[in-house]
């Protein structure tokens, strides 16, 4: 009887402790309204899992007790003992230990199961909270003038910054741009003055990231 009680209790000293900490963070105003309780995001999910393994702890020692041979008592608590004074033992019988077996296995799946997509969901949330966001930047931004016979470096820097960069021009046949360096591009016009040649810089690996296109014209 005792562990059913303490079971009860402790559900109970759970959700007020639950209850407890969501009003404290209600009156610290760090509460999340769109969460359960008003807790951080992922805060049940974590202390039903965490409950659980140790409920199913709790329960495998006790239901293992239970198989074991215990002190044959009488009405009123006393043991029975034989008039040689041994103490009187039984065993459980088969039916109680199919039940004790079948228990502990329907626990321990429901607990695999619980623990299994709690931590498989924490395992996405970290992989989409590290996941890079792909952007491409270039100075100048759009458009640019340089004068006839000069050249122009353009900054390109792509995030993350090891993926390469492809660029191709339009208006201008000839092959006048070159990369400098990592970050760095240089291009001198060939075409003639007052023509405007664009050059489109994109990541071919991030389909998703639109190209940046630049505007030279010749002055």
């Amino acid at each position: 009887m005792a562990f059913p009680l303490i079971l009860v209790f402790s559900v109970i000293d759970l959700v007020i402790f639950l209850s407890l900490a969501s009003h404290i963070l209600s009156h610290l105003g760090l509460s999340c309204q769109e969460e359960e309780l008003g807790l951080p995001k992922g805060s049940v999910r974590a202390l039903i899992a965490s409950s659980l393994i140790v409920i199913f702890a709790i329960m495998t020692i006790y239901m293992q007790m239970q198989l074991s041979a215990s002190p044959l008592k009488d009405a009123d608590g006393n043991i029975l003992r034989y008039d040689n004074g041994t103490v009187i033992f039984y065993e459980p019988s088969q039916d109680k230990k199919d039940f004790v077996l079948q228990t502990q296995t329907t626990i321990s799946t429901l607990v695999v199961a619980v623990a299994g997509f709690y931590f498989g969901t924490r395992a996405v949330q970290v992989a989409q909270g590290s996941k890079t966001t792909a952007e491409l930047f270039i100075e100048p931004s759009n458009a640019a003038n340089v004068k006839n016979g000069e050249s122009l470096t353009i900054v390109v820097k792509p995030t993350p910054t090891d993926v390469a960069v492809v660029a191709s021009i339009e208006n201008d046949t000839s092959n006048t741009l070159v990369q400098e360096d990592s970050f760095r591009w240089k291009y001198t016009p060939s075409i003639n003055k007052g023509k405007t040649a664009t050059i489109t810089f994109k990541m071919p690996i991030y389909d998703d990231v639109s190209p940046k296109e630049l505007k030279v014209t010749v002055e």
